[in-house]
């Protein structure tokens, strides 16, 4: 179909040559290119902010199960299924869809591991951003393992220092101990920090640029890989952000 033009003053019309409109849709090319991508991190933001408020919803299911539990955090084989109840959930089988509040939208799309133990999810969801289904339903947050009930008699592997599971409100600095983290497996450990998702975008050379967690006090972070990752090669000293208990 040919477009034309009017010719002021003339009432005739004349096509478009093909130059002009080569130029119009290099124009428009140009503009696209440009677009995109401030669209594509619109999303993304919009993205992680669903993110965010879904962590924060974790961190204050936990408060109140923690409320009626002595202090404690769920066990560790149970985390999440402890949780469900305070999430108006009812079993796992509701959260294998992926409109749930333990799901990261940004994950949709990326491959889901459904092998595996636990301790090894983290590599395929580190390296892809998708979600796992070791313990029911298709879920995207890992836990501190150091503060859920269980990890010391579950595990040979302790770590130096491990003081055994503290009630959420003994812990050392409430507002930098991490809780439940937008992270690549069920259970996070302290040899595991490097593992974070690549769900939020990554860097050139492969890491991802950062990560959503929840604190043991109820409050939600986004934390920038680099500032993460100084504190693990400063031996994740405690008392400073980010704190494993």
């Amino acid at each position: 179909m040919l477009m034309y033009r009017i010719h002021a003053g003339s009432g005739k019309r004349f096509a478009f040559s093909l130059i002009e409109l080569l130029v119009v849709m290099g124009i428009l090319g140009i503009l696209a290119g440009m677009l995109l991508p401030v669209l594509s991190n619109m999303v993304e933001r919009r993205r992680r902010v669903v993110c965010v408020n879904n962590l924060s919803q974790i961190a204050k299911a936990t408060q109140v199960y923690a409320n009626e539990n002595d202090g404690y955090a769920p066990n560790m084989l149970l985390a999440t299924h402890g949780l469900l109840p305070y999430l108006q959930l009812k079993s796992v089988d509701d959260l294998n869809n992926t409109r749930h509040v333990f799901y990261c939208p940004s994950a949709s799309g990326k491959l889901i591991v459904t092998t595996g133990s636990p301790t090894t999810q983290f590599v395929p969801d580190a390296v892809y951003g998708g979600a796992y289904s070791t313990m029911g339903g298709l879920q995207c947050y890992g836990y501190n393992v150091g503060l859920l009930p269980g990890f010391e008699v579950n595990n040979e592997w302790l770590p130096i220092g491990y003081p055994g599971v503290l009630r959420l409100s003994a812990v050392s600095d409430a507002s930098k101990v991490l809780w439940s983290m937008d992270g690549g497996g069920y259970w996070m450990y302290l040899l595991f920090p490097n593992v974070a998702v690549q769900r939020h975008g990554r860097t050139d050379w492969g890491r991802g640029i950062g990560f959503n967690a929840a604190f043991a006090d109820g409050h939600v972070e986004w934390i920038p890989w680099a500032k993460f990752d100084a504190w693990h090669q400063s031996g994740y000293p405690h008392g400073e952000p980010y704190a494993w208990w």
